[in-house]
């Protein structure tokens, strides 16, 4: 009788093993996030890199690279009211991202080797920080700074 029992609790968790499985990957699978460029009302300056086949003439490029844990450049101007295209890339081992909080930027967060750029239009001078907000890597040191003249 024990034997039976037992045999019986351990069909049981096979199938529970086995449903979970199936849910966990298709949890998985449909709450993947497809990353996605966040467009502001504020513009930046450039810093080289413009494309003419992709862009418009007047639209400039600033080039931004993050790795544990530091930017390059970590400096950064830009031109009250001029559009500019920011693409950040993540050169390092983990998942990065690059927010400019006053500004109103927030890229996704993504993996090594991958690329994302949002367009921005400062609307006022100054000096703000931008940072890498993934858990503690600001505290590491992952953090520069905007100018906007």
């Amino acid at each position: 009788m024990q034997n039976k029992l037992f045999l019986i609790g351990i069909g049981i968790l096979g199938v529970v093993a086995i449903a979970g499985f199936f849910i966990t990957k298709n949890l998985i699978l449909t709450k993947t996030p497809q990353l996605q460029t966040r467009e502001s009302s504020v513009d930046i300056g450039n810093t080289g890199g413009e494309s003419a086949e992709s862009l418009p003439e007047t639209m400039r490029t600033v080039e931004v690279s993050g790795k544990e844990y530091s930017f390059s450049p970590n400096t950064i101007t830009l031109n009250k009211g001029e559009k500019t295209r920011i693409t950040f890339k993540n050169e390092g081992t983990s998942p990065h991202n690059f927010v400019v909080y006053e500004l109103g930027i927030q890229t996704e967060v993504i993996p090594q080797g991958q690329s994302i750029s949002v367009e921005v239009t400062p609307d006022k001078a100054g000096e703000y920080p931008f940072v890498c907000n993934v858990g503690g890597h600001q505290a590491l040191g992952m953090e520069g700074k905007v100018i906007v003249k």
